[in-house]
């Protein structure tokens, strides 16, 4: 009995008037080998399509990650854009009521009334008239020590 390539292998021998089972031994025990080779050969094939198939899962979802990871990525510089855009149209805000804005008036002495030239009291930036330094000249004077200061009536 001959066993083609790509054809079955026999699966079944019968006693029969023609042919008895012990005359056929060799094919029965060649039928077994071919038959256990196929079955190892479908298996191989299997797990091969199985490899394959969890492969291109594999690459499938790396796919995915990498296009979500973008996404992501994506998403957080446009934020980072847009609170730069808007920190630039504050900071631009802010550059253009500085330019806008008055220059504030320089304040007079506090006993002043408003018109009336300031009083004689020594200016706080003024320097002393004495050519030493004593440490209570050698800093700036508050508005209170001002006012204390003002001989104005």
């Amino acid at each position: 009995m001959a066993y083609l390539p790509g054809g079955s292998p026999r699966r079944s021998f019968k006693d029969a008037k023609v042919q008895r089972i012990e005359n056929m031994a060799s094919d029965i025990a060649i039928g077994i080998v071919v038959l256990a080779a196929a079955k190892k050969d479908d298996r191989v094939k299997r797990e091969e399509q199985a490899r394959q198939r969890e492969e291109e899962r594999r690459l499938r979802e790396l796919g995915l990650r990498r296009d979500h990871i973008v996404e992501r990525r994506g998403k957080a510089l446009d934020e980072v854009l847009e609170e730069m855009a808007s920190l630039d149209r504050l900071r631009r805000l802010v550059a253009n009521l500085r330019d806008d804005a008055p220059e504030p008036p320089i304040p007079s002495a506090p006993c002043a009334a408003p018109g009336e030239p300031p009083c004689s009291a020594q200016p706080q930036n003024a320097a002393p008239q004495t050519g030493t330094i004593r440490h209570s000249q050698s800093r700036p004077k508050s508005e209170l020590e001002d006012q204390q200061n003002c001989s104005c009536p």
